[in-house]
């Protein structure tokens, strides 16, 4: 069982809330969260973010088709990544580099530096924190932070999507395994 919580102005899409906590979005600037409820183990999503990212392709193989380390090494921040990905039916890539890993808080901070989404964002950050157990459900939360080019450019609700897409699909692989 999957529950799904994010943030952004009365939005109701794909089976998952949204709703706008305070005044997050001004702008061009805005945040976008997303909680999502696991029965599997924190430690295996956290491991699988912090340190084997090349591994989510095997268990989100129709969201993520590759994960390909292109400077500095898995598990360590300052690494550069490279995900090519399918978004609403789409080919897309993102490069990132790992900005932070933080074993107290058993969070990842991915912040994007180029790809097909860097054409509409000035900044693209993603955030995930593997949270042990909320009300008896264990939660991995996304977080997005961003700065779009233009007033036109639209909050990035699918890339959020694709995350919880993502997240899910490791859950079922978790259970199962």
């Amino acid at each position: 069982m999957f529950y799904v919580f994010c943030h952004l102005s009365s939005y109701h899409s794909r089976g998952y809330s949204l709703s706008l906590p305070g005044r997050l979005i001004m702008g061009l600037t805005g945040k976008l969260i997303a909680e999502i409820g696991l029965k599997s183990s924190v430690d295996q999503h956290y491991e699988l973010w912090s340190s084997k990212p090349h591994h989510v392709p095997d268990s989100a193989s129709k969201h993520v088709q590759s994960c390909n380390l292109v400077e500095g090494a898995f598990g360590n921040p300052n690494s550069i990544i490279i995900w090519n990905c399918t978004v609403e039916g789409k080919a897309q890539f993102i490069k990132q580099r790992v900005e932070d890993i933080d074993d107290k808080t058993t969070s990842v901070r991915f912040n994007s530096t180029d790809g097909d989404l860097m054409d509409i964002y000035k900044i693209l950050i993603a955030i995930v924190e593997v949270e042990p157990k909320v009300e008896s459900t264990n939660v991995v939360k996304w977080t997005s932070e961003y700065e779009k080019s233009s007033e036109s450019s639209p909050e990035p609700i699918e890339s959020l999507g694709l995350l919880i897409g993502i997240t899910k699909d490791i859950e079922a692989d978790h259970l199962h395994a």
